[in-house]
């Protein structure tokens, strides 16, 4: 590396300089600028000094604005051995101009400290932390320093010029100039035509993509980037430099698909450690490690695993298109950053590889010691997901994730265990009873029926409202769930071995056959839940056949073919999953009150989404509509969330329906009224994931309806709000 000679010492830190420069830009600001001669001769004692400095800071002042690539460079840009030709970018370390180096006669990047940054001691010794620590490190992913020095009193330091983009830009699909380097050029001059055909590097948008959201990369494109970035961040580790800011706009792509880190100016060398005072945030918020958030590193500290981390979230980035955390509020963002984890990425898109996705996701673990050990460790896994071959990293067993979930979320987990444990406790007892019952069923035949009856109508009251209430709202059930589950069935596997002609040990087998299959169906066993589900069905049409008068074995069996037919809907078994709505529909009309309609209302919304598969446009219409209309009724008549959550459903499909049939007029009131009360509910009760959720859907939909519609502006606004609803937690 070459090193430019100071041309002037400069005592920028000196007190006298430091009053005099502020007199002087106080008068530059107030439009009344001072003559330099005679300013300086106003202050002997650092006249030296001040001069060196003044003629730094009108270098700046009146370079800067002129620095473009139409205007012709004035007088005022030569800088020691370089000649400025334009900028090429700006951040808050500094300016970057394209130069050219008169003794080599070479195109460089220029990056110059802003003068009144140099006043900062910090400011300064960062700025020379990021020329020394890039200096350093020679590796072909690295920008290379090629000289650092400090002339009429400006501080810069010269690098390799990439002609490229950065990672953020490239998601955006724009053709714009990259921070500290210029547009990509063809033939010499600027080209906005496709992205990159010479990097391979392909941008993937879905469909539903609203205007301003990024795109994604294709997954293999991603990996290959994160090795290379992996691989570079290793070297500077072993050589005890943590770059700290590494984020998609720190990344830059070349034409050829090369991949270079830049920007080190909130690098941590080995011996320089005092730069971070107590309570500093390095880095842009959204790529810090949640240890920096929580501001739990030791001063001092070098820490490579939060170099992981934001590569890890610059990953999620580039395979989603989406941030892992979007929240413009500060404080709500290092929370999430401390106490959330994101969503996995195949949350938002199934295509991407599970592979790659337990890379990311053990890259950005909330604990330091459960991310990658090194950085090259990171850029072997992904090389393996590139070969195909089997990586090493693990995902989170249920029992690590639960304990994760438990300790930032200790009041739901003491009451949730609560009523799960209470439950269990419940189930023990009662499974107690009846091995007992068996061993003394030939002694106590009518006394321990009794007892059974008993002990069957008490768990199967419990479990219906755990199920109903703990189990109904999660997506995906938490192992201490699953536990419970297995638990329960169990129980109710061993009432099915207890048939009887006596009717009221066969209604309880019948429910237990019901029961079994709707577990078996929360836990994925879908052979196994339809089997328990023609139990159930056998057993009932026997019961109601034996009692017809027995409104009671009429409802049941009604329950149990319309969750039959979710089992069949879930497998895409159109034909069956109606058939069994149908049959459910019929008893349930022959019910009377508040049972019926709900009864109908339910199956209508089923059987109306599973013609709508068919596409049986009219018929699900009709079924929608009739569902809607009893909902309303019965939340007019009992205002309970039960009923506001399905009548909020049913306008919602009702309205994806309609717009699916060019009716977006129509379709939009039932958006409109579907998100009021998804809105209310989501408001009432913030713990419930499944009305969030629910909201967030939409929201969506009724901003896609408005974009048909040609309202863009309320329809992104809509799209953001979704988008704070789905992160709202997590």
């Amino acid at each position: 590396m070459n090193s430019v000679a100071d041309e002037k010492a400069v005592a920028s830190d000196d007190p006298r300089v430091i009053a005099a420069l502020e007199e002087y830009l106080d008068a530059v600001e107030a439009g009344q600028p001072l003559e330099r001669r005679a300013f300086v001769a106003r202050h002997p004692e650092v006249a030296e000094a001040l001069a060196a400095c003044l003629e730094g800071l009108d270098f700046v002042r009146s370079a800067a604005p002129n620095l473009h690539a139409s205007a012709a460079p004035p007088a005022t840009t030569e800088l020691g051995d370089f000649h400025l030709v334009r900028v090429i970018g700006q951040g808050g370390m500094g300016v970057v101009y394209e130069a050219e180096q008169r003794s080599l006669g070479r195109r460089v990047a220029v990056k110059v400290l802003p003068f009144v940054s140099a006043l900062d001691p910090r400011q300064l010794q960062r700025f020379q932390n990021e020329a020394h620590a890039a200096a350093q490190l020679h590796h072909p992913h690295i920008v290379p320093v090629y000289a650092v020095g400090c002339a009429s009193g400006v501080h810069f330091y010269a690098m390799q010029l990439i002609e490229g983009r950065n990672l953020a830009q490239v998601m955006r699909g724009q053709r714009t100039e990259v921070k500290g380097q210029p547009k990509a050029t063809r033939n010499g001059k600027g080209s906005d035509t496709a992205p990159w055909p010479e990097a391979g590097i392909a941008i993937e948008s879905s469909p539903d993509s609203a205007p301003g959201v990024r795109s994604a990369l294709r997954p293999t494109d991603a990996a290959r980037l994160g090795v290379q970035a992996a691989e570079a961040l290793d070297y500077a580790h072993q050589l005890g430099v943590v770059h700290r800011d590494i984020k998609p706009a720190n990344l830059l792509l070349d034409a050829r698909g090369h991949l270079w880190i830049t920007d080190f100016g909130l690098a941590c060398l080995p011996t320089e450690v005092e730069l971070t005072r107590t309570g500093d945030l390095l880095g842009t918020l959204r790529y810090l490690s949640p240890e920096a958030a929580a501001g739990g590193s030791k001063r001092g500290v070098i820490e490579p695993r939060s170099d992981i981390y934001a590569l890890g979230v610059t990953l999620y980035e580039l395979l989603t298109g989406r941030p892992a955390f979007i929240v413009s509020d500060r404080a709500e963002l290092l929370r999430r950053i401390v106490e959330v984890d994101p969503l996995p990425p195949r949350q938002w898109d199934r295509t991407i590889p599970t592979d790659l996705e337990t890379i990311v996701l053990k890259a950005i673990n909330k604990e330091p010691a459960k991310r990658y050990a090194t950085a090259q460790e990171m850029a072997d896994d992904l090389q393996r997901f590139l070969a195909g071959a089997p990586i090493h990293a693990r995902r989170a067993t249920p029992v690590e994730r639960l304990a994760r979930w438990t300790r930032r979320h200790r009041t739901a987990v003491v009451v949730g265990l609560g009523v799960a444990l209470t439950a269990l406790v419940t189930l023990c007892s009662f499974t107690t009873v009846v091995v007992q019952q068996r061993n003394e069923v030939r002694q106590q035949r009518a006394g321990l029926l009794r007892e059974r009856r008993t002990a069957w109508e008490a768990f199967d009251k419990s479990h219906t409202r755990l199920v109903e209430g703990w189990l109904s709202r999660q997506p995906r059930l938490l192992p201490v769930q699953r536990a419970y589950l297995l638990e329960a069935l169990q129980y109710y596997e061993s009432v099915l071995h207890e048939d009887s002609t006596d009717p009221r040990p066969r209604e309880q087998t019948a429910k237990a056959a019901c029961r079994v299959g709707d577990i078996q169906q929360r836990l994925g066993e879908s052979k196994a839940a339809e089997a328990a589900y023609d139990r159930a069905v056998a057993l009932f049409a026997q019961l109601m056949e034996d009692s017809p008068e027995e409104a009671e074995y009429r409802r049941e069996l009604a329950v149990c073919l319309n969750n039959r037919g979710n089992l069949f809907r879930g497998q895409a078994r159109w034909s069956d999953a109606l058939q069994a709505y149908e049959k459910a529909r019929a008893l349930f009309c022959g019910l009377d009150g508040v049972t019926s309609l709900e009864g109908q209302a339910g199956t209508d919304v089923n059987e109306g989404l599973v013609l709508q598969s068919l596409d049986r446009l009219p018929e699900a219409e009709a079924a929608l509509r009739r569902a809607v209309k009893q909902f309303e009724k019965l939340a007019a008549a009992d205002d309970r969330v039960m009923y506001r959550h399905d009548l909020a459903q049913a306008r919602n499909n009702l309205g994806y329906l309609l717009q699916q049939t060019a009716r977006g007029e129509e379709a939009r009131t039932f958006y409109k009224t579907a998100v009021a009360e998804r809105e209310k509910l989501a408001a009432e009760y913030p713990e419930v994931l499944e009305f969030r959720q629910d909201l967030a859907q939409s929201l969506t939909n009724f901003g896609r309806s408005l974009q048909a519609a040609g309202e863009t502006e309320e329809a992104k606004r809509l799209d953001e709000r979704a988008e704070q609803v789905r992160q709202f937690g997590r």
